[in-house]
């Protein structure tokens, strides 16, 4: 009973003062982490309202302010560098959508909720916000991430193992994986939850780099592994909360974790593995 007392109260005050939807009028700068960002700056922001335009306003080579507008389905979206990607209220959703973040510096994505990747293609290895290559300061703030957990390929079967055929934790992939020599990656105030595979920070052992990525102040609701999966490099996690974490792995391998001030509620079996280099 008091478990369920305090995941309920954890949840409820969480929800009304963290992982709203941001306030327009107030500058979050200064929560970036690692990332050091401006976006599109003093643009004149640009509002869409279809995933055509979206498509067409991040890959302008100009510095953008780009407000999404609604919902928006089926939109796999290239960005150009100096980027300001933020939804309008309460309502602004990507469906079926990816963020494909490649070779590119200073993207700030916020307000925004993305439910289900990309997956018409592979260009983003069906992650909601795919982060690659010579990738630097990225901020991710007060977004809600998820996909589903169950029979995510509609097989009617649930296959919760990886590297099998069918499996459902496969389907998708993560919600934000940062990989390839990206680097200085803040994700902030953001609800990530129903997911098999939350975040990777290197794509394999081959793929060590100095991330510098930082995570604070998310909340974590019924997502299996990769919370996150650190390969190399230095990472911040503080301020988070898990709740609901069934089978939950985090690994950090030849990395140097700061872990401080997170609180794990209805962990059933939850794993936290660091294998450091000498």
């Amino acid at each position: 009973m008091e478990m369920k007392r305090l995941i309920a109260l954890g949840t409820a005050v969480l929800l009304q003062i963290g992982f709203m939807k941001a306030d327009a009028a107030t500058d979050y700068t200064t929560y970036a982490g690692y990332a050091t960002v401006t976006g599109g700056g003093n643009a004149t922001p640009v509002t869409v309202t279809t995933a055509s335009a979206l498509l067409a306003a991040a890959k302008g080579s100009a510095s953008s302010v780009i407000i999404i507008k609604g919902s928006i389905d089926q939109a796999l979206i290239t960005c150009e560098s100096n980027k300001t990607f933020i939804g309008d209220g309460t309502t602004a959703t990507l469906t079926n959508s990816s963020f494909l973040i490649k070779g590119v510096s200073n993207i700030i994505i916020r307000n925004i909720t993305m439910h289900f990747p990309y997956m018409v293609s592979t260009s983003a290895d069906h992650d909601l916000v795919h982060i690659q290559g010579s990738t630097s300061n990225i901020w991710i703030d007060h977004c809600e991430f998820y996909n589903m957990i169950g029979d995510c390929n509609g097989d009617g079967k649930i296959i919760e193992i990886g590297d099998v055929a069918n499996s459902d934790m496969d389907y998708y992939d993560g919600t934000i994986d940062i990989t390839k020599g990206a680097s200085k990656v803040t994700v902030s105030w953001c609800y990530i939850h129903e997911t098999y595979k939350t975040s990777l920070i290197g794509s394999s052992d081959d793929d060590l780099n100095d991330w510098q990525v930082c995570y604070h102040h998310n909340l974590f609701n019924n997502t299996h592994s990769r919370l996150p999966s650190i390969r190399g490099g230095t990472a911040a996690s503080f301020n988070n909360y898990f709740l609901n974490i069934p089978r939950a792995e985090s690994t950090a391998e030849w990395a140097l974790p700061c872990i401080s001030r997170t609180t794990i509620l209805a962990a059933s079996a939850m794993a936290s593995t660091i294998r450091n280099s000498a």
